[in-house]
């Protein structure tokens, strides 16, 4: 992913490699037109980025007039130099295309930095804030309401939740990308592989809700030999009742242990639902594929979640409305995250890149 500077001299990104090599295949971008690797510091003209070296040997037409307006650059709009929308998207790729690439980046490294993709999770935001924020907010709010509905709330909730979050994902991958987006894309999971998401959202509940009692079993059990559950017929849970400290100390050892597993598969399946709405992957696959990718780089992922925690705090002390915010950041945060994870070129190593260029990524 790059930073680039258009003819008019401001900021735009961050764009992949793909289509800056379109843009100099369709001459709207020159050997003298400046780019800054993600995670770099330097500026550097493209016709000094070895990476497009093939891109400029195969365009047929000359190039512009150095220093000249690349037309096919994104516009300027708003005060925020990135992720604006660009002038003109890139043509849709076929289905099965974007599978068969999303299926080529399993086992290919890449890198990921937490603050980097924190930064690129507010650009989105910024960038359409009402839109983004809002949409979030009114999917967040209808799935509530729809998982509080008598008798049918839990089934609500075990099968819709993935639905609504591939809906929030959707939106914020057009936003991001420049694409035209509108408030209907939040509810895109309804119109869009709508039974392989709720394939997802059960089998995606059921396997943690496993894991989460097997974590927590021994404890319950544990409780329940000492008489602590007995005593919910006789005046309260644990009126009177203590149990031996003995009988506790063994699973709340084991504890941390068993929520080992929890905790992998958790964010190790982040990018499922992305998967299924943006590349049309099965919903199995889906999940394959998304803990291959993500367990090259699970800690930096779990350390992009825990980072909201104080967030989530501060958000809900700011009379509640906060919490929206900061919680289109983490969807917003992990979006890009994915973006990274399954861009349609590998990203250069820093041997591959410009010497003077310093590699900062975490």
């Amino acid at each position: 992913m790059y930073k680039i500077i258009g003819g008019d001299g401001r900021e735009y990104g961050p764009v992949s490699s793909a289509q800056i090599s379109q843009w100099i295949a369709q001459n709207r971008a020159n050997g003298q037109t400046m780019v800054k690797p993600e995670g770099a510091t330097d500026w550097l003209p493209l016709a000094q980025q070895p990476e497009f070296a093939s891109a400029f040997a195969s365009r047929s037409a000359p190039p512009p007039i150095p220093g000249g307006a690349e037309p096919g650059l994104p516009e300027y709009s708003g005060t925020s130099p990135s992720y604006t929308a660009a002038a003109s998207a890139p043509e849709p790729q076929a289905p099965s295309d974007r599978a068969a690439q999303a299926r080529a980046c399993a086992g290919r490294p890449y890198q990921l930095s937490v603050m980097d993709t924190l930064t690129r999770g507010w650009e989105v935001i910024t960038s359409n804030f009402w839109l983004t924020v809002g949409g979030s907010f009114v999917a967040m709010l209808a799935s509530g309401a729809a998982s509080s509905l008598p008798f049918i709330g839990v089934v609500v909730s075990v099968c819709m939740s993935q639905v609504f979050y591939a809906g929030i994902y959707w939106l914020l991958l057009r936003v991001g990308r420049g694409e035209p987006a509108e408030f209907a894309d939040v509810f895109a999971g309804f119109s869009r592989s709508f039974g392989q998401l709720v394939r997802l959202s059960v089998v995606m509940f059921l396997l943690l809700a496993a894991l989460a009692l097997l974590a927590v079993g021994p404890l319950l059990w544990a409780l329940y030999r000492g008489g602590v559950f007995s005593g919910v017929h006789q005046g309260g849970m644990f009126s009177g009742i203590h149990p031996d400290f003995a009988q506790m100390v063994t699973p709340l050892l084991v504890l941390p242990v068993m929520m080992v597993p929890l905790l992998y598969f958790s964010v190790s399946w982040i990018f499922a639902p992305m998967l299924v709405i943006d590349r049309g992957l099965g919903f199995w696959e889906a999940m394959e594929l998304s803990r291959k990718v993500a367990g090259q780089r699970w800690f930096k992922l779990f350390f992009l979640y825990l980072a909201f925690i104080p967030l989530m705090i501060a958000g809900l002390l700011c009379f509640i409305v906060g919490i929206f915010v900061v919680s289109t950041l983490l969807y917003s945060s992990y979006a890009a995250a994915y973006e990274t994870a399954f861009a349609e070129e590998a990203q250069s190593t820093p041997a591959s890149r410009t010497s003077n260029i310093p590699d900062l990524r975490g």
